[in-house]
């Protein structure tokens, strides 16, 4: 195979710096995605694209293309933190046509890899040995190489929906590549397909697919943790998130985001997997409790009280650790109580709901720690990273906003009710915000809440 040059991101040139708060301009961004351990982000634009460290917020690279027959991208995918970027065209002039995929080597700042498709290209996955790229009704599978070599027969989704790699390494210290995708002969079920290292790959015709029945009705989202162990998947109706195990299929964990429906367009696992957020069109983020400490979870008040033979099953759910219902983040930044900044604030709360953001888990390298201590992990690119999981970043594509959000935890020593009761609506903040549960060793009541540390416009 042909060896591609791959560069450390932190070694580029930087050539942007961060723009001061500037409440005049709104900057949009046609697409925001973050890299494999949401590490970076990058922002495409109709100028080119960005790549930003998610944490501490720093611009590490600005690319402008001066093409008179367009410059505009319309989304791009980071090979973890390398010179690689995934590139396809969009905005009101595109550099590039939509059913073209682009490798962008920045160390020789150009091309480097061009493949073509009959249809448009809706996103594209990357690794270090493959390139998934995601079509209008099937995926292709490709080796990461000068002259890419496309692996087995398409892959069949149905239209409109995502699609999961993660790269991993087993026991035995073996590479394999995990593929989660909504099945397009049976609603509601997700296939996991297992492909196996780079050595073994040109010998296959085909990779056999495991079935997870998910839903009843047509799948939303699907996510999978750093690990690929767990898939997390949602349906249409966006009141139920159910976790898999990916290995044999089983449920992990059943949680309710609400009673009402809508529409979950963003979820993701926390570095280590303990934790999910989950963000739906109502603008509210839920971080749920996976695994450790699954008693934060809410639950509801009634819960033991009826009897399990009524089949009440709302009554048996699982709620989130904490929530918080996002605003905009531009009202926030004074007092003004004036007719007219009234008016005003209620327009642009009504365009903050239709906003949309991504949700990247603040994953900080130790360098300094040991391997195979009990304060890091090591994943398959050999970079230790804290387990440090109650800190996550939203980057919101239209109004090019970050924030950052901290989970806290505090203790008081009031009695609190084992159960609490829900409201997806959160009626009153300060109180919905905060969870709790019994500590029966010393009467003490651990509280979780979800706060917004700090926040800045790109």
């Amino acid at each position: 195979m042909e060896r591609i040059n791959i560069k450390h991101i932190s070694s580029m040139n930087i050539t942007h710096s961060l723009v001061e708060t500037n409440f005049t301009t709104k900057p949009k961004f046609n697409n925001v995605n973050f890299n494999q351990d949401s590490s970076c982000f990058s922002c495409s634009n109709d100028e080119g694209f960005q790549i930003y460290n998610t944490d501490p917020l720093q611009c590490k690279l600005t690319k402008k293309f001066k093409d008179p027959n367009g410059n505009g991208i319309g989304f791009t995918r980071m090979l973890y933190r390398t010179n690689y970027i995934a590139l396809v065209g969009g905005g009101k002039n595109p550099k590039y046509s939509l059913n073209k995929l682009v490798i962008w080597d920045d160390l020789i700042k150009k091309e480097s890899i061009v493949l073509k498709f009959m249809s448009n290209v809706n996103d594209t996955l990357l690794s270090r040995s493959l390139i998934v790229v995601v079509l209008d009704d099937h995926f292709e599978l490709y080796q990461f190489k000068q002259n890419p070599l496309k692996l087995f027969n398409n892959f069949d989704i149905p239209r409109g929906s995502n699609v999961e790699f993660k790269v991993i390494s087993n026991e035995f210290k073996k590479i394999q590549n995990i593929i989660a995708f909504v099945s397009v002969r049976r609603n509601g079920q997700i296939q996991i397909a297992n492909i196996p290292s780079e050595k073994d790959l040109v010998s296959l015709e085909t990779i056999p697919t495991s079935i997870i029945k998910a839903h009843k009705t047509e799948i939303q989202l699907i996510r999978l943790n750093y690990q690929g162990t767990m898939v997390a998947s949602c349906s249409t109706k966006g009141t139920i998130i159910r976790i898999f195990s990916t290995h044999n299929g089983s449920l992990i964990r059943e949680f309710r985001r609400g009673l009402d429906n809508a529409e979950i367009y963003d979820m993701e696992f926390s570095p280590r997997g303990t934790k999910l957020a989950v963000i739906s069109d109502k603008q509210t983020l839920h971080i749920f409790q996976i695994l450790g400490d699954e008693g934060s979870n809410k639950v509801h008040k009634l819960k033991g009280v009826i009897p399990k033979t009524w089949n009440l099953n709302y009554l048996e759910s699982v709620w989130s650790m904490c929530s918080i219902h996002l605003k905009n983040p531009k009202l926030l930044r004074n007092g003004i109580n004036s007719k007219e900044y009234q008016h005003n604030s209620a327009e642009m709360n009504l365009d903050f709901q239709k906003q949309r953001c991504k949700i990247g888990w603040c994953n900080n390298p130790m360098d300094n720690e040991p391997r195979g201590s009990d304060r890091t992990l090591t994943d398959t690119n050999e970079r230790i990273v804290s387990d440090n999981e109650d800190s996550l970043v939203l980057v919101w594509k239209d109004s090019g906003i970050w924030e950052k959000y901290v989970i806290l935890e505090r203790e008081s020593l009031e009695e609190a009710p084992t159960s609490y009761n829900v409201n997806e609506s959160l009626r009153n903040e300060e109180t919905s915000k905060i969870q709790g549960r019994r500590d029966n060793d010393n009467n003490h009541v651990r509280e979780w809440e979800i706060v917004r540390e700090s926040w800045r416009e790109l």
